[in-house]
């Protein structure tokens, strides 16, 4: 390549890098800093992050919650072996201890406008990873105060001591500034993004789904879902969506959230599974949730009593009625027996009936036996005839 043409590139190099970077001062005082990188430093090294004033840093700790058998981790100028990290991030909080004042300056590019957050229980350092202030309630809306978090904390450089935010009037900061780092407790796990406009849900909703009210049987692919999903932070309002489907691959178009929707299941009878996902405010589409329920459309079938169609019994017999039954799923059976349309044994799982004739009873009847489950119903009659007995022999 030409040597002018490389030089002229090389320059061009130069500018464009240099016009997508930028440079802030970071004021430290002399003791202990708890600040924060507004920039993602163009080499995160921390040797060379803190080249320009090594020679006054005494040591830089740094604090890791995921890691609850030793949290805090530590780098010493010149003891590189024996630390703990190696980088310095924008977003992080760290405490540097210098010998006196000095301004660190920090060249780097902007960080996203939506700043991918992760906090755990308990205390957490943060860094405020911008150029502008930003109130602690608005950067942190996903947050609830109270239910989510429950105090910031931050150390005054000039006086060494610290400050904090409670959501009182009586606070002794209210924003968060660029360079600064800050402690924050936190109730429970979240994840955030936080912004200039204010912080942006990352948490899927949570939901549930039941099919005709937790019903374990239905004779019709028509089936009423009762539906319920939470979302702490955007919510569920309007924006929200669900989708629907009945193998867990092929999903319905997304629809406005509900309460309740009529579903129709797939044909042939079986055992079904609905699946709904939600969607929040924010955009994020839950995990599938789910319910089932057995799908029973054919009725049972009556294919023979035990006693044939007309049967001859004696009076002050004791006679049982049991039908042969047909079924083809696994709803359960009930049955109803009635002698001359006058109900013997009215619906129950039992499938069996005895009927005592006495000598009332003389002359024909018509038994009855009906049989059904969720898929339908079906019944069968046979006639009975009741002779008087007659008397026996005389003695021999």
């Amino acid at each position: 390549m030409n040597k002018k043409i490389f030089l002229i590139l090389f320059g061009i190099l130069l500018i464009t890098t240099s016009a997508f970077a930028d440079t802030y001062n970071l004021s430290l005082k002399a003791g202990e800093n708890l600040v924060a990188l507004p920039f993602i430093p163009q080499d995160t090294n921390i040797a060379t992050v803190l080249s320009p004033i090594i020679s006054q840093v005494k040591d830089v700790w740094e604090f890791n919650p995921s890691d609850a058998n030793d949290p805090w981790k530590h780098y010493q100028p010149g003891m590189e072996v024996y630390s703990d990290f190696s980088q310095m991030d924008a977003g992080k909080g760290y405490w540097i201890n210098v010998k006196t004042n000095v301004n660190l300056p920090i060249t780097g590019t902007p960080v996203s406008p939506n700043y991918l957050l992760s906090l755990k229980t308990g205390w957490n350092i943060i860094g405020w990873p911008y150029q502008n202030t930003q109130g602690i309630t608005a950067a942190l809306v996903a947050l609830n105060f109270g239910t989510d978090y429950t105090q910031v904390s931050k150390l005054n450089s000039s006086t060494k001591a610290q400050e904090n935010f409670l959501n009182q009037p009586t606070d002794n900061f209210t924003a968060f500034e660029p360079g600064y780092a800050y402690f924050i407790y936190m109730l429970q796990d979240k994840t955030i993004r936080i912004g200039l406009s204010g912080s942006v849900d990352v948490t899927p909703p949570i939901g549930s789904i039941s099919l005709n009210n937790d019903s374990q049987y239905t004779n019709s692919t028509s089936v009423t879902l009762t539906l319920s999903a939470t979302d702490p932070e955007s919510g569920m309002g309007i924006g929200a969506q669900m989708k629907f489907s009945n193998d867990g691959m092929s999903w319905s178009n997304p629809e406005d959230y509900a309460t309740n929707k009529v579903w129709t299941l797939s044909s042939g009878d079986d055992t079904k599974t609905v699946y709904v996902k939600y969607k929040d405010v924010a955009g994020n589409w839950s995990d599938a949730y789910s319910d089932m329920i057995i799908l029973d459309t054919i009725p049972p079938q009556i294919t023979a009593l035990n006693i044939f169609d007309h049967s001859k019994f004696y009076e002050n017999s004791s006679i049982v009625i049991a039908p042969t039954v047909n079924d083809t799923d696994s709803s359960p059976l009930e049955y109803q027996f009635s002698i001359d349309d006058v109900i013997k044994q009215s619906w129950s799982g039992l499938s069996s009936c005895t009927w005592l004739s006495s000598s009332q009873h003389k002359g024909s009847h018509t038994i009855k036996v009906e049989v059904r489950d969720t898929g339908g119903q079906d019944n069968k009659q046979i006639g009975v005839y009741i002779l008087r007995k007659p008397a026996d022999p005389p003695a021999h």
